[in-house]
């Protein structure tokens, strides 16, 4: 069994973004709104809190949610994820892991926060280029009929990273970390074995030490 302390080093070896800057949900007190914005580490908003062992850990606790901004500064990532929501989710996730299988591309899927949607994650090595990273997850999304050059997949929502490049002006699409305490409570926010009706592996921890 991996100690605390294991499991948060594990978990930032594989939810690997930006160092320097991450991204914490906000709600309005009504919870009519909610959001995502950097988190400053001053007052004055001019410098940005890198990510650290603590807040990693206040995700994984609950009292916090985090996101990750996936596009380095260099323009390459450490991982991509892919995003389905809403009707027919399952049934696009299983298409596409079976053409990722067909090519031997390694995917973890997390059930989202919410439980109407997924994320197909895919971790690598090395930093990539984003740009080859992008082209080669489109073009298996439409080889799995997900997308096409006229329309998508209304459960197909988005790629992450959302650019090839940073503009200079942001920090680019941002995505939410896994494993929040309060949705996988709910059993939300974990990973699930497809093969066996989507049911989430029983220790998450033993799965994500075997991606």
């Amino acid at each position: 069994m991996l100690s605390r302390e294991q499991r948060i080093q594990l978990f930032m070896s594989l939810f690997r973004g930006r160092e320097d800057v991450f991204a914490r949900r906000w709600e309005k007190w009504d919870k009519s709104i909610a959001g995502y914005a950097p988190v400053y580490a001053d007052q004055d908003k001019e410098n940005f809190q890198p990510l650290t062992t603590e807040w990693i850990e206040k995700h994984l606790l609950g009292s916090s949610t985090l996101g990750i901004y996936p596009l380095l500064k260099d323009n390459t990532c450490h991982l991509v994820a892919v995003d389905f929501d809403g009707d027919g989710w399952k049934k696009s996730i299983l298409n596409f892991a079976e053409i990722c299988r067909k090519h031997k591309v390694p995917i973890a899927i997390e059930r989202s926060r919410s439980g109407n949607g997924a994320h197909a994650w895919c971790f690598f090595n090395e930093p990539y280029s984003a740009a080859k990273a992008r082209k080669i997850f489109l073009s298996l999304l439409r080889e799995a009929k997900i997308i096409d050059e006229y329309d998508r997949d209304e459960s197909y929502d988005r790629l992450f990273p959302s650019q090839d490049f940073l503009s200079g002006k942001g920090l680019g699409n941002l995505i939410a970390l896994p494993l929040q305490g309060i949705p996988r409570r709910g059993g939300n926010s974990v990973f699930v074995n497809i093969e066996n009706d989507f049911s989430p592996y029983d220790d998450q921890w033993e799965f994500l030490a075997s991606v």
